[in-house]
């Protein structure tokens, strides 16, 4: 049943990249049903013809309808970069630095912050996955100490757009569903640490009566 699905989702994706204006999509199946559904537009695409277009084409596809909640759609506006603003709003990847000792898989980053530097530090098994995530961590270990909300990792994928690949990073805070994306430059690693960092400065954009983070 769940090969099924997997095979249906995999026609649903399909039938996404062709709609006018999307770049990308990607179906997350996870214990026989529909986690996620994620969709890279375009910015003169708007969202909620996106939302309905994924509803309608989900519900042909895999036969059932697709709750509001598990669509996501991402702009593709320079891939990962956020819309300009005050600098102290935008936090900058410095340095990321990786070590892996026997099994075992550690990250340092640095961040600039309005002239202020912050390290993060994380570690878990030397694991393809588990190390994306350990990535993702130490980003949000360097800002944890400044934000006043709790914010958790839920999710690290990675979506091919034509021939370039794009990170997705996907957190959850007391505030709603944050993601992020990052266009894939020099390797994986930092793409994440960016799209981790660009989900968070959004956060920021969208909030401007907080104060920057």
């Amino acid at each position: 049943m769940e090969g099924g699905l997997s095979g249906n989702a995999s026609k649903l994706e399909r039938a996404l990249t062709d709609l006018r204006g999307v770049r990308g999509a990607r179906v997350d199946v996870d214990e026989g049903e529909v986690k996620a559904v994620r969709v890279l537009v375009v910015p003169e695409r708007d969202d909620e013809r996106t939302e309905r277009d994924v509803r309608r084409l989900a519900f042909s596809t895999l036969g059932r309808p697709l709750e509001p909640d598990r669509i996501q759609v991402l702009s593709a506006t320079e891939v990962g970069d956020a819309p300009e603003v005050h600098p102290l709003q935008r936090r900058k990847l410095s340095s990321l630095t990786i070590e892996r000792t026997g099994n075992r898989f550690s990250v340092r980053i640095t961040l600039e912050l309005g002239g202020d530097v912050l390290v993060g530090e994380s570690e878990g098994p030397a694991v393809s996955r588990f190390e994306q995530r350990v990535v993702a961590r130490a980003t949000l270990e360097g800002v944890g100490e400044l934000l006043d909300f709790t914010t958790e990792l839920e999710s690290v994928e990675f979506l091919q757009v034509g021939d370039s690949e794009v990170s997705i990073v996907a957190l959850s805070t007391p505030h709603g569903y944050l993601t992020g994306s990052a266009m894939v430059k020099l390797d994986r690693y930092e793409a994440i640490a960016r799209a981790t960092l660009d989900a968070l400065n959004r956060f920021t954009i969208g909030r401007g009566d907080r104060d920057p983070v």
